[in-house]
């Protein structure tokens, strides 16, 4: 099996990184970023084959569920805002502090 997504930079005696590509429609999730890259530890490519498989199985397990959310609507920053919106009708801003009085936060004690 041919093992692909991989650099050795400076010589046969330094780490394996994993390093791959973050495809176009995936790269609003990684702020700005365009390359994976990951450490396997290893600084030979018999020990760091099965590291680099099991980082790339990672990779795309976590590439295939941003894709599963986007295609049900679930943008992360979009929830955010969603959360914020919901919460502003009950005059709670950002920081979680009410400008009501009658409005109970999470965390504060209920008075017996």
């Amino acid at each position: 099996m041919k093992v692909k997504c991989w650099q050795q930079p400076r010589g046969n005696s330094s780490t394996i990184y994993y390093k791959r590509r973050i495809p176009n429609d995936l790269l609003t999730h990684y702020d700005g970023l365009t390359m994976v890259t990951k450490s396997t530890n290893a600084n030979n490519i018999q020990d760091a084959t099965p590291i680099l498989f099991k980082i790339n199985q990672a990779v795309e397990m976590q590439w295939q569920s941003i894709r599963e959310q986007a295609s049900l609507g679930l943008n992360p920053h979009q929830a955010n805002e969603d959360a914020f919106a919901f919460l502003n009708n009950f005059d709670i801003n950002r920081k979680g502090e009410s400008r009501r009085d009658d409005v109970l936060l999470a965390g504060e004690a209920l008075e017996a």
